[in-house]
């Protein structure tokens, strides 16, 4: 008695990647690491739980922040924090404006993570929201800083174009 084997799945095709935009050296799909720092991180409480209907262990936070290095230009972030016995989780939306690697537009990121003595945070790129030579971004990183009173933080994306 023969057996057949099934043939192995077809190829997925990959969608066609587009140019960088002109003045710049990176090929489309490259991946790149680009590292930035926080200097300014600004928290504005709102009184939204409220109106948010949300449990009083619960509330909201907006933040501004300047951004160096890697990232060049501001952002401003709306969390919603459930707050712990030892600290806070967080999620929210950070939406950046500048440079990120030296193209220019603007993006948002999900943002989640937690606020202990530390601050421990995950960024995803949401492709859709670019705008200008951000186009076609893909990515997630992370920020975090020990001393989250110093109101600065570290951090990294890794990025590439489609």
């Amino acid at each position: 008695m023969s057996t057949v084997k099934p043939a192995p799945p077809a190829p997925v095709p990959r969608a066609t990647p587009t140019a960088a935009p002109a003045g710049t050296t990176k090929s489309a799909r490259e991946l790149t690491r680009v590292r930035f720092t926080i200097k300014t991180i600004d928290h504005k409480d709102t009184n939204l739980d409220t109106k948010l209907d949300m449990p009083s262990h619960m509330g909201t936070v907006v933040t501004d922040y300047e951004f160096t290095g890697g990232l060049e230009g501001s952002g401003r972030a709306a969390y919603v924090m459930l707050f712990l016995e030892n600290g806070a989780e967080m999620d929210g939306q950070l939406v950046f404006t500048g440079k990120i690697d030296g193209r220019s537009g603007s993006v948002v990121f999900r943002v989640t993570g937690n606020c202990l003595a530390s601050i421990n945070l995950r960024l995803k790129i949401i492709p859709e929201s670019a705008t200008g030579e951000l186009r076609d971004i893909h990515g997630d990183g992370w920020y975090s800083s020990d001393n989250p009173s110093s109101g600065t933080a570290e951090g990294e994306l890794e990025i590439e174009y489609f």
